[in-house]
């Protein structure tokens, strides 16, 4: 066989494997939970918040926290006491952030006093 022609088959081959590779990646992408919900953080999300706060470096939020959960995973917390938002500095979560804003609002505007009724435990504060 020619070496020309035999260089053209192998090459053409790599960019079939690349583009199949391609939509592999591309169809893996869309079928992950990228569903995004907006909640009041519970206990059970004391893990993640602590390392969601470490990640930004931000201070440990004390009381009632808004979060914004992409999948299953926690990516931006906002104290509704007036702290800072805190996200995950590895993800585009600007867009999260200003949700999780405009629920704080709302939920002020409902119920003034209920960015007190929840506190994490003691133990999780001294950290």
């Amino acid at each position: 066989m020619n070496p020309f022609f035999s260089k053209e088959m192998a090459d053409q081959h790599i960019r079939d494997l690349r583009r199949e590779a391609a939509k592999g990646r591309a169809k893996k992408r869309r079928s992950q939970d990228t569903s995004l919900t907006v909640r009041l953080a519970t206990l059970r999300d004391s893990d993640a918040l602590m390392q969601l706060a470490a990640l930004d470096e931000a201070p440990l939020p004390r009381g009632q926290v808004l979060v914004a959960q992409v999948g299953n995973q926690l990516v931006a917390g906002l104290p509704l006491d007036g702290g800072r938002a805190f996200a995950d500095p590895f993800r585009r979560t600007a867009q999260f952030v200003e949700l999780l804003e405009l629920r704080a609002r709302q939920l002020r505007d409902q119920d003034p006093r209920r960015s007190r009724t929840w506190r994490f435990p003691r133990m999780l504060r001294a950290a």
